[in-house]
């Protein structure tokens, strides 16, 4: 079976990480197209969002930051539920969750490393392209209710697209 290529849209606007990044996509064997910040990625989507599987969001970005972005794109009826991953440098928790809380697929800490883009594209290629998806989340059944703490709740679930059973923690902030 002939695997797709998987295409992806790098926001980064550090030259040095574009090209560590770009080189890790092309030893995967994956396409990648670049932008400097937030107001092109929004041009670009808009334009030709159809044509990426996937969109790596830096969080720190001159003139439109990654949240920011990532805030635009899940609230776009014909973006909302683009795989965004957003990257970052800096171990802010409270950021990690406004990202995962706004409906990003994931967050990488810097610097990338080839495993985990093989990871999430792996995620990206077991699902149909354009799969719609609940609140910019990937698409869950909850199986069992398997604990609650003081701040998040622990669930038991199966990811739809490949069956496959996780444990899913929800933060309440």
């Amino acid at each position: 079976m002939d695997e797709k290529t998987i295409h992806i849209l790098v926001v980064e606007d550090e030259p040095f990480q574009r090209l560590v990044i770009t080189d890790i996509f092309n030893i995967l064997e994956f396409e990648a197209t670049t932008v400097l910040n937030g107001f092109e990625a929004w041009d670009i989507l808009n334009e030709r969002g159809d044509d990426f599987d996937l969109v790596l969001l830096d969080l720190v970005l001159p003139e439109m930051d990654g949240l920011e972005l990532l805030a635009k794109l899940k609230e776009s009826p014909n973006l909302k539920d683009k795989p965004v991953v957003m990257v970052s440098a800096h171990n802010e928790m409270d950021k990690i969750y406004a990202c995962i809380d706004l409906g990003a697929l994931d967050f990488l800490m810097k610097p990338i490393r080839p495993g985990a883009i093989k990871g999430v594209a792996s995620q990206i290629r077991s699902q149909p392209r354009n799969q719609q998806t609940e609140n910019g989340t990937k698409t869950y059944e909850k199986i069992q209710h398997l604990g609650r703490g003081a701040y998040a709740t622990v669930d038991l679930v199966k990811y739809k697209v490949t069956g496959e059973f996780r444990a899913l923690k929800r933060i309440n902030l």
